[in-house]
């Protein structure tokens, strides 16, 4: 071997020493990042429990789709599915529902956590507000472990039924929302003509031709497929009303 053959071969070792522990750490590298996704994922995938009061498990959408949005717009709902109904979507919002066991004192419940009391529903319930969507998450995952705490979730609104059951118009001629009455005579002599009243609008206040919703009801004929209140006992106590009361 001539020294100039001596010299190249010299000079190369120590490249071929760079490119190999390149290629090593590009390896490891990449293992380090694939186990860094795998790890996202599993986390993504993971089952948060919450108590609605019962526990109920469930599964946030990954992390990168909501990263992908606006990063100055606060995020103020994670899309979710319960983890035995995936093709459900339920749609949670930055504020946490709490009820406590009697006499618990809220402010023991909520020391050193990142939420404020945005509503008082009634004792021992509550309306938390948190800075986003996530934290909203997180703190309710943490304070359904909480002891002496029966309810703890991110307030959500859950996907509508569909193809409910409907009851038929019942034959109370009263159920339409307006009634025409003819005329009667009350007493000899004295005789109301025929008139257009208000019927039981509140039950059901849709136009009788069309459905057309025509006003706010108390939307009842979805409750009356499954009940109508068969063996419910309920008592009206009317003290009456005096027109002319005496002086």
């Amino acid at each position: 071997m001539s020294f100039n053959e001596a010299k190249t071969s010299s000079r190369n070792v120590p490249v071929r020493r760079r490119a190999s522990s390149l290629l090593c750490s590009t390896v490891i590298i990449g293992r380090y990042v694939l186990f860094g996704a795998v790890v996202m994922a599993c986390v993504a995938d993971s089952p948060t429990l919450f108590r609605l009061p019962a526990p109920a498990a469930f599964v946030s959408e990954p992390p990168a789709s909501r990263l992908s949005r606006q990063a100055a717009v606060a995020e103020t709902t994670i899309t979710a599915h319960p983890v035995e109904a995936p093709n459900e979507t339920w749609v949670f919002t930055d504020r946490v529902a709490l009820r406590l066991e009697p006499g618990t004192p809220l402010e023991s419940i909520l020391e050193g956590r990142p939420l404020t009391l945005a509503r008082t529903i009634a004792p021992d319930l509550y309306v938390l507000q948190a800075s986003d969507a996530s934290a909203a998450w997180a703190e309710a995952e943490a304070l359904a472990e909480t002891p002496r705490v029966n309810a703890a979730y991110p307030v959500c609104h859950p996907p509508r039924a569909v193809g409910d059951s409907y009851a038929a118009a019942p034959t109370d001629e009263f159920f339409q929302t307006k009634v025409e009455i003819g005329s009667c005579e009350i007493a000899p002599g004295v005789i109301i003509p025929g008139q257009i009243v208000s019927g039981q609008w509140y039950l059901e206040n849709r136009d009788p031709v069309t459905g057309a919703q025509q006003g706010v009801d108390l939307n009842v004929r979805p409750a009356w497929s499954t009940t109508r209140g068969e063996g419910i006992t309920v008592a009206v106590a009317d003290t009456g009303v005096d027109l002319a009361p005496s002086i």
